[in-house]
């Protein structure tokens, strides 16, 4: 019966820790950037194309659960992602979302290379 209670301890513990450390990284990241990070059409096309390219596979999760960022329109991008699973209902069990994703995905991709190429 003490272990039990030790572990429950343990773990209410250390989610209580991550908690609080979750909440002051997100203070930080309001008091010190409180409009967004600065971020280049060229990082987000290139975050995009990772994931197009499958290099990595939480690369929607580290653009998407990532701070606010500065450009308005950049940031509206990254709302959408975001919700990417909701809009595109995964087609089969283990999936993010649909494979309309992709090319939503595509779209961004072109649409910033157009943009930073003239």
């Amino acid at each position: 019966m003490h272990t039990l209670l030790i572990t429950s301890a343990v773990v209410i513990g250390l989610f209580v820790l991550v908690c609080v450390l979750a909440g002051l990284a997100a203070l930080y990241d309001l008091i010190f950037y409180p409009h967004g990070h600065e971020v280049s059409p060229e990082q987000v096309r290139a975050e995009l194309q990772r994931i197009l390219d499958g290099v990595e596979q939480w690369a929607i999760d580290d653009l998407t659960s990532g701070s606010r960022i500065k450009d308005a329109r950049l940031e509206a991008i990254r709302q959408r992602l975001a919700q990417l699973d909701v809009e595109f209902p995964p087609e089969s069990k283990g999936h993010y979302c649909g494979s309309k994703r992709i090319e939503v995905i595509r779209e961004y991709v072109r649409e910033l290379e157009h943009e930073t190429a003239g």
